[in-house]
């Protein structure tokens, strides 16, 4: 989720001090792993805040994990 989650923040052209908002929308096996993790990938990826979305998110970069899709909409805080 790191690994996509900075791969985000490259594609969007984000400084690499900027601090980020993210919104996710994945399976909800994938949900809690990120709910799990949060604090682990706030200080790896500058996160300070998240939300996980029930529905698609328009403009979201798609990633997968182990053919599980992970949808990332990044946003500067």
């Amino acid at each position: 989720m790191v690994n996509r989650i900075q791969k985000t923040r490259k594609d969007s052209n984000f400084n690499v001090a900027d601090r980020i908002e993210i919104t996710i929308h994945t399976t909800p096996e994938l949900a809690k792993v990120f709910e799990k993790y949060q604090s682990y990938i706030s200080s790896e990826t500058l996160m300070v805040k998240s939300k996980i979305s029930d529905s698609k998110i328009p403009g979201a970069i798609s990633h997968e994990i182990d053919d599980t899709v992970f949808d990332v909409l990044a946003k500067k805080a």
